[in-house]
């Protein structure tokens, strides 16, 4: 089912302060209350808003639970449009990078982010526990999914999104700058984000809704850029901590799916007996070296 024209979506490239929850919660608090204004019917945020990324040992007091009462406030006023932010989240004794989406008055997902880089500078997996599963959801939008930054660099979550008919798809990012030495008007590592997002737009046939946060911290910078792409567009914006409004209009959605593409006859029993057996090879392969 493909949702009515016109949907109004508020992209907000925030800039937490590391560590300091209740102060980011508040300014989380005061840029909702300026998308509700503007009628926007839905308000996203980036990964791990209410905390800031490079925690490490502050992962356990920046933490909040499903149960905190700092969350109804988003509950109540998401009777009027659907709200989305990152945050680290408690549960069960575990610490999860996750993303919590409010509708309809209450907390209606949770995506807990499956992919934890742990590379370079990114030391994830050491302070999180990973996510196990990737469900597709309704929103004012229509059926959609969320990805928090590195989970968009594996195609396998998008195919299960896709699998799911998921008509959205939205990635909550903190990505810092990086390949700033180009002559181009925009970092390389904001480039590989466009670029990835509009094929898999064009590939999937859905809509890609990017927000990355901006600031910076340890002498690390934060873009703050935005990205909305769909099969026969992208649009992008970059450099505010402004609110980016943008309309969502699923009648792109619609023409995407009567030209078809790649995946348009997609067999999943077949492709999940492939990657198996690509699996049982794998390891028969592990220790070799690329030469």
């Amino acid at each position: 089912m493909i949702t009515k024209v016109g949907v109004k979506v508020a992209l907000i490239p925030f800039r937490p302060k590391l560590g300091c929850v209740d102060e980011n919660i508040e300014h989380i608090k005061e840029r909702t209350e300026l998308a509700l204004d503007q009628k926007a019917r839905v308000i996203l945020f980036p990964e791990l808003s209410t905390s800031g990324y490079l925690l490490e040992s502050l992962v356990f007091e920046s933490a909040i639970t499903l149960k905190d009462s700092r969350l109804d406030y988003f509950k109540e006023q998401s009777r009027y449009a659907d709200i989305c932010f990152g945050a680290v989240v408690q549960d069960n004794h575990r610490f999860f990078n996750a993303a919590l989406y409010f509708r309809e008055g209450d907390l209606h997902h949770i995506h807990k982010k499956i992919y934890l880089p742990t590379y370079g500078m990114f030391d994830e997996s050491r302070y999180f526990t990973k996510g196990e599963t990737l469900s597709v959801f309704s929103s004012a939008m229509g059926k959609t999914a969320i990805l928090i930054c590195e989970d968009a660099w594996h195609p396998v979550l998008v195919y299960a999104a896709y699998m799911q008919h998921a008509e959205n798809i939205i990635i909550l990012s903190a990505s810092p700058d990086r390949g700033i030495e180009n002559s181009g008007p925009d970092p390389d590592s904001f480039s590989f984000w466009e670029m990835r997002l509009l094929v898999y737009a064009q590939s999937f046939g859905c809509r890609f809704i990017y927000v990355n946060r901006g600031g910076v911290e340890d002498g690390v910078r934060f873009g703050g850029r935005v990205i909305v792409a769909s099969p026969l567009l992208v649009e992008k914006e970059w450099e505010k901590e402004e609110i980016v409004f943008v309309q969502i209009d699923n009648s792109e959605l619609t023409r995407s799916a009567m030209i078809g593409g790649p995946f348009c006859e997609e067999n999943f029993i077949l492709n999940n007996k492939i990657l198996q057996e690509a699996e049982v090879i794998r390891k028969q392969f592990e220790g070799d070296k690329f030469v």
